[in-house]
Parts: structure tokens; sequence; C-alpha cells
């Protein structure tokens, strides 16, 4: 549903999950991955808090938050981690397609091949 006020209505392409909410400091973060690649930052209100502008393979891993950075795999094994001011890091880590990531604060935890 429409919420008042709210100002992304429509998506360029299909939305692959349900947006997260990421809370660092006093600065809300809505983030979601839309099927063409692009990985979107929003603010509380639906205008673009951080702008990504490179296209993304997503792995079927959610965007999770590691010390205060935006951090997801990609299909090809690359590890991106975004910053609060839109500065990327990408680390090919050589992981498989069907890997898996999860992440808390202070923790990243990566399985690829059963390691």
């Amino acid at each position: 549903k429409i919420v008042s006020g709210f100002k992304y209505t429509n998506a360029d392409d299909v939305i692959l999950s349900a947006p997260q909410h990421f809370r660092i400091g006093n600065k809300d973060y809505l983030v979601f991955q839309l099927s063409n690649g692009t990985l979107k930052i929003l603010n509380r209100v639906g205008s673009v808090r951080i702008k990504v502008s490179e296209k993304i393979d997503f792995s079927e891993n959610e965007v999770k938050l590691y010390r205060n950075n935006f951090t997801l795999t990609t299909n090809k094994g690359f590890l991106y981690q975004i910053d609060t001011e839109g500065a990327f890091k990408k680390t090919n880590l050589n992981l498989n397609g069907d890997h898996g990531m999860d992440a808390t604060s202070k923790t990243l935890a990566i399985m690829n091949d059963n390691i």
C-alpha cells in the first residue's frame, strides 16, 4: 500500500525482496534490491539517501549491516560494502554462486563449499 508522504511510489523494476530498515546513528535507511541490478538506499520518506550507480549481480543473500557498511555478495563471488557516504568497496572472495552470508554489526560469516 502507498503511504501518504512517502516519495518513492514507483520502482524502476521488480523489487527482489522486502525492503530492510537499518538505523545508523540518528539516520534511517531503507534498503532493497531491484531485478535490474540496482541497489536502492532511501531515507525514511523515500528520497534517495545514498546513490549507488554500479549495477550489481545480487546473490540470494540479503543486504546486511556490518560495521556500519551495507554489505552484500554477488553471484560472481564478490563482497560489496557501501558506507554511509556512498564509498564503494568491492572484494573478490571467489565464492560459488550458492554461497551463504550472514552478518551482525560486528561479525561477518560466509559459507562457501561447506567451509
